[in-house]
């Protein structure tokens, strides 16, 4: 089913679980939770492609009664997915704890790429508090940074993105993206 000469797709998840939207943030991670699990996009053929391992490693913050909800998920999607937790934060505001274990792990890695995603769009710069777990963008972001596409991209530069924008710093739409781990040990 998967190649073994080809490196897992490696994502390092932030999941936000605020209590007045708790139930928009699982909606949005099962979303993600699907795309991850139904391979890299190509955007000639258009169709999805299960051609690489997927370990996800998350941190929640936030809400973390339904944490059985997620855990149901990633048991059904064993075979696509390995899921591994990092840590829990009580704050759904919380911020950086998962970006802080991506780097230590590209450290110890640095041939591989990694994917970071949030469910949660941010609250900021044209993102209205509304649409912080918009599906449709969700899902597009989501697609976009694990598309063999922005995977194979690795050969030719060391960040890939939906959208990016160097204004007002730069940054990719959706705060998602996929590195080298080799340009990522140098933050």
């Amino acid at each position: 089913f998967f190649s073994d000469s080809i490196s897992p797709l490696v994502v390092f998840h932030h999941i936000s679980i605020p209590g007045d939207k708790k139930l928009s943030a699982l909606h949005a991670l099962k979303a993600q939770l699907d795309v991850l699990s139904m391979g890299q996009y190509d955007i000639i053929s258009r169709t999805y492609h299960p051609q690489r391992r997927v370990i996800l490693y998350y941190t929640i913050a936030g809400d973390t009664s339904d944490i059985g909800f997620f855990t149901k998920i990633c048991e059904a999607k064993s075979k696509h997915l390995t899921c591994r937790k990092l840590g829990e934060l009580s704050s759904a505001k919380a911020n950086g704890e998962t970006l802080h274990h991506l780097h230590n792990f590209c450290l110890a890695k640095p041939s591989l790429s990694v994917t970071y995603l949030s469910n949660t769009l941010p609250g900021t710069y044209g993102v209205n508090k509304t649409e912080a777990y918009s599906m449709q963008k969700i899902r597009a972001y989501t697609t976009a940074v694990t598309s063999k596409m922005c995977l194979k991209s690795r050969e030719t530069c060391n960040v890939c993105g939906a959208e990016f924008y160097p204004l007002p710093f730069n940054h990719f739409i959706g705060n998602t993206f996929t590195a080298s781990c080799d340009y990522v040990k140098e933050l």
